[in-house]
């Protein structure tokens, strides 16, 4: 949030289907009414999306978002070889 940029910033939530979910959506319009809404908006790309892609390599290196994603729902204890 800067006057230096007036456009309005962008907050990402991923890593959960957000606006499919009732609770997600009412999150979403609280997050919303709770932060400045002339300068803040919110977005919510699926992850398999290929916005969702893009915006995961914004922040992260793909590859170790999809091992650290796996690795979640995983039995393996140990994921240091695949790296």
């Amino acid at each position: 949030m800067s006057k230096v940029n007036p456009e309005p910033n962008l907050i990402h939530i991923m890593g959960c289907y957000v606006l499919g979910n009732p609770n997600g959506e009412k999150l979403f319009q609280k997050l919303k009414n709770l932060m400045r809404p002339y300068s803040v908006e919110f977005g919510s790309p699926l992850e398999l999306s290929a916005q969702g892609k893009e915006l995961i390599e914004l922040y992260f290196d793909f590859r170790l978002y999809r091992l650290w994603k796996t690795r979640q729902h995983s039995k393996l204890l140990d994921y240091e070889e695949f790296l």
